[in-house]
């Protein structure tokens, strides 16, 4: 990044990038605020990063599904029909609605981040079955998995991202942060 002029820009651009980020850096005093300007380091190094970021970028990645378009022929490379595919296809979407209800008390009892956690570690868990499976008890094992990962998550994740808004008195940008989501 190229130095800037003097510390003046140095700190309107830091508390642009402040109100962007909503991220208030050391308490909001001026003196913090100018010794991190003068630094010649990039402004958006010295911020710390949000929940809020940090959820945004869990569901980015959660997301990503390169194996997506080569699912279909790795299940029938697998010895897996079409018609048991969409089989499993059901099984996930099914275990995912049927566990959303208890998934959702539960995360009520042990909080919306472990509930979370639970999630992500039940997707974990069902790539094991993914790869050593050959038939479709084995995969409709891994879709299960997956059902309830969807089902820890869904919910828990909407909740704590609103949670950290109200934190912070900004319930009003649930709709503008979650878009991001």
């Amino acid at each position: 990044m190229s130095e800037l002029h003097d510390w003046k820009t140095e700190y309107r651009l830091f508390h642009y990038v402040e109100s962007k980020l909503d991220v208030p850096y050391l308490n909001g005093t001026d003196s913090g605020i100018y010794e991190l300007c003068r630094k010649k380091a990039s402004v958006c190094y010295s911020l710390p990063v949000t929940s809020i970021q940090r959820l945004i970028l869990g569901r980015f990645l959660q997301n990503l599904a390169f194996a997506a378009p080569i699912q279909t022929l790795f299940f029938q490379a697998r010895g897996l029909t079409l018609s048991q595919i969409m089989i499993l296809q059901s099984i996930l979407l099914g275990s995912a609605i049927l566990l959303e209800i208890p998934t959702g008390i539960l995360g009520d009892r042990v909080g919306k981040k472990r509930s979370i956690v639970l999630g992500v570690g039940c997707a974990l868990l069902a790539w094991i079955p993914w790869f050593l499976a050959t038939d479709i008890w084995t995969f409709s094992v891994a879709f299960i998995l997956l059902g309830a990962s969807q089902a820890f998550i869904s919910g828990s994740d909407q909740a704590l991202l609103y949670e950290l808004l109200a934190s912070k008195g900004r319930q009003k940008d649930m709709q503008k942060s979650y878009g991001l989501y």
